[in-house]
C-alpha cells in the first residue's frame, strides 16, 4: 500500500512550499529492494479548502493522519494540532463521519462542525476534511425553506377552495339548483311520491 506523508514546509528558491510525500516499498525478485516517491505540492489544496465558504461566514479546513490542520482560514492555526476530544479521536481513527458543536475560532459565533474522511485509494492513512457551520445561519435557512413550504401550503388551499367554489357553481347551474334540493327531490321519486314539482332556472331545459 502506498503511505501519505504529514505535511512538511521546505524552501524552493525564496518560496516557501508545503508538500506531502507520497510513497511505496517496491520488490525485486520477490525481496525489498527500496521505496519509491514523489512529492505533491498541497499549495493549490490548501488555497482552495481556504476559499469555501459555508453559507455567509462558514468555512472548511482540511486535517491531516495526526490531526494538525493543513488548510484553515485563520493561517496562524495551519500546522498546529486540532483540540480533539477522546471520543473524536477514537471516530477519527476508526474513519467514521462525526460532528461537534463549539464557538468558531474564525468569527466567534457557534457553529456545528462536520468532519468526514478522506481516503487515498491504497494508501494506508488519510486525511480530514472539515466544515464549520454557522448555527444562526443554518438555522435561518431552514426558517426561510419552512416560510416558503407555508406560503405554497397557504396558496395551494385557496387554490383549492376557489376550484371547489366554481365547481360547486357549475355543478348547482347543472342541477338547476342546489345539490340537497335536487338530491329530496330524487328521494320522494324513490319513495313513489311523483306529485312533487321540479323547479328549475327560467328556460333551463337541460340540467332536469
Amino acid at each position: 500500500n502506498f503511505y501519505v506523508s504529514e505535511p512538511a514546509e521546505y524552501t524552493c528558491g525564496s518560496k516557501k512550499v508545503t508538500s506531502v510525500s507520497v510513497s511505496k516499498a517496491f520488490k525485486v525478485n520477490g525481496k525489498n529492494a527500496g521505496v519509491v516517491g514523489i512529492d505533491i505540492a498541497m499549495d493549490k489544496i490548501i488555497s482552495d479548502v481556504s476559499k469555501v465558504k459555508v453559507y455567509d461566514t462558514g468555512y472548511a479546513a482540511l486535517l491531516s493522519n495526526s490531526m494538525r490542520f493543513i488548510a484553515h482560514p485563520q493561517k496562524e492555526l495551519i500546522g498546529t494540532e486540532f483540540k480533539a476530544t477522546d471520543a473524536m479521536k477514537r471516530d477519527m481513527l476508526a474513519r467514521k463521519e462525526f460532528m461537534v458543536p463549539s464557538k468558531s475560532q474564525v468569527t466567534g459565533k457557534e457553529v456545528d462542525n462536520f468532519f468526514a474522511p478522506v481516503s487515498f485509494d491504497n494508501a494506508d492513512n488519510y486525511y480530514y476534511i472539515g466544515m464549520g457551520v454557522p448555527v444562526d445561519e443554518m438555522f435561518a435557512a431552514v426558517y426561510s425553506a419552512r416560510l416558503m413550504i407555508i406560503i405554497i401550503a397557504v396558496v395551494a388551499v385557496g387554490v383549492s377552495a376557489l376550484v371547489v367554489f366554481l365547481v360547486g357553481r357549475n355543478l348547482m347551474k347543472m342541477l338547476g339548483g342546489e345539490p340537497s334540493y335536487v338530491i329530496d327531490k330524487v328521494n320522494e321519486i324513490a319513495n313513489g311520491d311523483f306529485t312533487g314539482e321540479l323547479k328549475v332556472a327560467e328556460n333551463d331545459k337541460v340540467s332536469l
